[in-house]
């Protein structure tokens, strides 16, 4: 039996290569890599809208806290006129992950929600996934969606159970 051994040069050309592939490996950029963490831009379509009144206000959560009443815990808040219906909002830059999302038809453009004697809504809403309302609004789990990838689309149908003008 005859055993080859390795000559010493052989040896370091191998260490050689495989330390130049790892120089060209690290040398891209971060962007680049697979493992880079990339934004999306998240559309929403709000479909439903009984008019062009007024304004329609958001608020985008990342955890159950405060979810969908308390803005002040919400990821990104937004009020946007009513340019055309079904009316699209855009919200760029924004990182992969979970969220839950509740909004509201502002008819009289105060930036408050309307409600009636017994505290139920006058004025359009609607939340992420489009769960049936009953007697309470959408908890964080009932609206929540996937953000991830370049673009994130949802739909989002109005409910105007307790009014709302008309058309």
């Amino acid at each position: 039996m005859v055993i080859k051994q390795r000559s010493h040069r052989a040896g370091l050309v191998g260490k050689f290569l495989l330390g130049m592939a790892l120089a060209v490996l690290l040398s891209f950029p971060l962007s680049q890599s697979v493992f880079a963490r990339e934004n999306s831009t998240l559309t929403v379509e709000v479909k439903g809208l009984k008019n062009q009144q007024g304004q329609v206000c958001m608020a985008l959560f990342n955890s159950s806290r405060g979810f969908p009443q308390d803005r002040e815990n919400a990821y990104y808040t937004k009020c946007t006129s009513i340019s055309d219906r079904p009316l699209k909002i855009e919200i760029p830059d924004l990182p992969w992950g979970n969220y839950a999302l509740g909004l509201f038809h502002d008819e009289n453009a105060d930036s408050e929600i309307d409600t009636n004697f017994i505290g139920a809504p006058k004025e359009g809403f609607g939340f992420s996934n489009n769960p049936q309302m009953r007697t309470r609004p959408a908890n964080f789990g009932e609206a929540m969606f996937v953000v991830g990838g370049r673009n994130t689309k949802i739909g989002i149908e109005m409910q105007y159970p307790y009014g709302g003008s008309s058309s």
